[in-house]
């Protein structure tokens, strides 16, 4: 009857219970926090470029970064109401206008701002939700459900976490998803199948939409694949090898896929040569200002 009991209801469990009581006090920690804590100097450009992409399908403002999390903090902004007058061409190659504008947004709202702020960071409180599960998860799955409350208190009470996680900024998302990722290409690595693959795949798009930084999984996942089955090699066919690997670069196009959808296939499929850069690595070669394109005479027919 117990045990009926327990499937019918599933936080009658003890453990489920304390589980969920750490995610109700971490999400009130975070929707206090993101109440009382005045904005940043680049949530407000956060905003800014988050309605543009959405109203506009304009991704040229805060282009460092990708566009998911200030996407969804930009929607009950959008649904709540504002006052912005955006200039009709916003893309400028090189200018950050994110910060002018989100001054512009700022000084047009008033004192409203504050509580359009508020609700663009209760909307990204989902986020830290997802790595609070995703730690309780993976802990359970390495030592144990003791061991996965540890670790998803560990998450829900670092100050870390709670200061980041309570603005609108993509740092804490980014760590929730890219640690999802990482979770579920372990979960791969232990049984590889194509719906992990597929899933592992979709994840990480999602994880790269969130910041630019997470683009190392894509050099890093192949090393870490051939490591972990490089204690298997004396069982591993030249068939698993095979089959393998076209999972794992399924999975890289899966995520490729998603990145372009994200970005609404703006800038798909469009020639190297023709991208014009700031980088000292990426821009011209001699050019002082570190603008340009150091592909372009390599790549021109």
């Amino acid at each position: 009857m117990t045990k009926k009991l327990h499937k019918m209801y599933p936080f009658n469990n003890p453990n489920r219970r304390l589980l969920g009581f750490i995610l109700v006090v971490h999400v009130v920690l975070i929707a206090l926090n993101a109440l009382w804590m005045s904005p940043t100097l680049d949530e407000p450009a956060h905003v800014v470029a988050g309605i543009s992409h959405l109203r506009m399908g304009d991704f040229s403002l805060y282009r460092v970064n990708p566009p998911l999390v200030r996407a969804v903090a930009s929607v009950p902004v959008l649904l709540a109401g504002y006052e912005m007058d955006f200039p009709k061409v916003l893309n400028d190659q090189f200018s950050r206008n994110e910060f002018r504008l989100g001054e512009e947004f700022v000084s047009q709202n008033g004192r409203r701002v504050l509580w359009l702020i508020t609700l663009g960071r209760w909307a990204c409180i989902p986020f830290s939700l997802l790595g609070a599960i995703t730690c309780y998860l993976w802990g359970r799955d390495l030592y144990g459900r003791s061991s996965g409350l540890f670790a998803c208190s560990l998450w829900c009470f670092s100050p870390m976490v709670l200061g980041h996680a309570a603005l609108l900024t993509p740092d804490a998302p980014a760590a929730a998803l890219g640690m999802l990722a990482c979770y579920t290409f372990w979960l791969w690595l232990k049984q590889p199948n194509w719906q992990r693959t597929i899933t592992t795949g979709i994840i990480l798009g999602l994880a790269e939409l969130s910041k630019t930084t997470l683009i190392l999984f894509y050099p890093l996942w192949p090393v870490l694949w051939l490591i972990y089955r490089w204690n298997e090699r004396k069982t591993m066919t030249l068939r698993r090898w095979q089959n393998e690997g076209i999972m794992l670069a399924s999975r890289m196009l899966i995520g490729l896929y998603v990145i372009n959808v994200g970005y609404l296939g703006t800038g798909s499929f469009v020639p190297l040569k023709e991208f014009e850069f700031r980088s000292e690595m990426l821009g011209a070669v001699g050019d002082q200002s570190n603008s340009g394109n150091r592909f372009k005479e390599y790549l021109a027919e």
